[in-house]
């Protein structure tokens, strides 16, 4: 594959030498390494990077949402996962 005239654009951490070729990928990477900030889980002593990523272990750890086949009974912790579960079981 031929790239003509194309350059691409990196963006470099300047705290460490990786690059990135997005600028939001640059500074998701600064303020998940570099600035770590943790966000403290408000029900145990697990801490993520972002309050985005706390969301998850909440979820699945605390709050228990189980999400049943109807099918087989398999429980899933998300409804997406039970979607892609259901299609590929009993459908496909």
């Amino acid at each position: 594959m031929l790239e003509l005239g194309i350059k691409r654009i990196r963006y470099p951490c300047v705290q460490c030498d990786k690059t990135f070729t997005r600028k939001s990928h640059l500074n998701k990477h600064v303020k998940s390494i570099h600035e770590r900030k943790n966000y403290p889980c408000y029900q145990c002593d697990k801490q993520c990077a972002s309050r985005c990523s706390l969301n998850t272990p909440v979820k699945v750890t605390h709050k228990r949402s189980k999400f049943t086949c109807n099918v087989c009974n398999k429980e899933f912790a998300f409804k997406g996962n039970l979607n892609r579960h259901h299609k590929s079981i009993h459908e496909g």
